[in-house]
């Protein structure tokens, strides 16, 4: 998204908060738009070379000189950027910030509470409006989810011979290795066990029985390798969807979040996860996972950016305006 502003005349630049006890957050290195500042923050977000005034002293200073339309925050629940907002009241311009959904189940509530820190707050899809007050909705602008038109859809059908289980922290590996072991003998399935980034080591257990696969190895790249995919609340359950696998998420880490879908599994038992699989063999349950793309991520067949971008355009013009 950020790139295509660029390419469409609008600068972008960043001011980078790497969470040193996150190993991912070297990644935050490769992007190579023009930097405002970089602070390092630690396991309690507290920022650690300098003091969290004086780094957000410097955003303010910076943004009263450049004067940029819209801040993009991507938390604003703990470190810098939970005040950031209320770091630049002094300024006579000052630009709208925006809050980011980063996940598909929140406490609503909870963000309303804190909706402060924020002017605007962008969403995935119209899906979660309707969790949200008639004031907080007020503020919601639906901003669909970029990240996915990025991946490859590849057409459904044949057998599984390749589940990916796209776990973060449960069900725990006593639980898991029942499930994936049957589930392998009775599909004739390999079984790829790939750990969030943030619980790395939450399936070191499993590494004897199945093959285990880092989470450095680049989404796409395990997506376009599986058939199948099993996992819990996480986002990468949209992905799959996205790339045309046959996706289960299990009840557990909120995966309630995605019955509006109908993939929810009814139990950790090796029938109950089949079933789902097979309902993809249904083209009107295909094309009701089509709808829930819609609703959830904007749309079902990319153009999510466009979404994002068309938003952006919207809310300069109220700025301008």
């Amino acid at each position: 998204m950020f790139r295509r502003l660029n390419d469409r005349g609008r600068a972008v630049h960043t001011a980078l908060f790497p969470h040193i006890s996150d190993p991912d957050h070297v990644g935050l290195f490769d992007i190579d738009f023009p930097n405002v500042t970089t602070c390092r923050i630690g396991s309690d977000f507290r920022t650690c070379e300098r003091s969290e005034e004086s780094v957000l002293a410097g955003i303010a200073d910076w943004t009263g000189a450049a004067r940029p339309d819209l801040i993009f925050t991507c938390s604003f629940n703990a470190g810098p950027e939970s005040r950031l907002r209320a770091s630049l009241s002094r300024l006579p311009h000052r630009p709208l910030v925006i809050g980011l959904q980063h996940g598909m189940k929140h406490d609503w509530p909870l963000f309303e509470r804190w909706d402060d820190r924020f002017d605007v707050f962008g969403t995935f899809g119209r899906l979660f409006l309707a969790e949200c007050s008639d004031r907080f909705r007020r503020k919601m602008v639906v901003m669909g989810l970029p990240k996915l038109d990025a991946i490859a859809r590849t057409p459904l059908g044949g057998p599984v011979r390749r589940i990916l289980f796209a776990g973060q922290n449960e069900p725990s590996p006593k639980e898991l290795a029942p499930l994936l072991d049957a589930l392998a003998a009775k599909l004739g399935a390999e079984i790829i066990v790939r750990p969030h980034p943030e619980h790395r080591e939450a399936f070191r257990a499993l590494a004897p029985l199945f093959s285990v696969q880092p989470p450095s190895v680049p989404l796409a790249e395990a997506l376009a390798e599986a058939d199948a995919m099993i996992t819990t609340g996480s986002t990468v359950a949209l992905e799959g969807l996205v790339a045309g696998l046959r996706v289960a998420v299990l009840p557990r880490q909120h995966g309630d979040v995605y019955q509006p879908a109908g993939i929810v599994a009814e139990s950790l038992a090796v029938q109950d996860v089949i079933a789902v699989f097979n309902r993809y063999d249904d083209p009107g349950f295909r094309v009701r996972i089509d709808g829930f793309l819609d609703a959830a991520t904007g749309a079902s067949g990319g153009g999510r950016t466009e979404i994002a971008l068309s938003a952006i355009d919207r809310l300069v013009g109220r700025q301008v305006a």
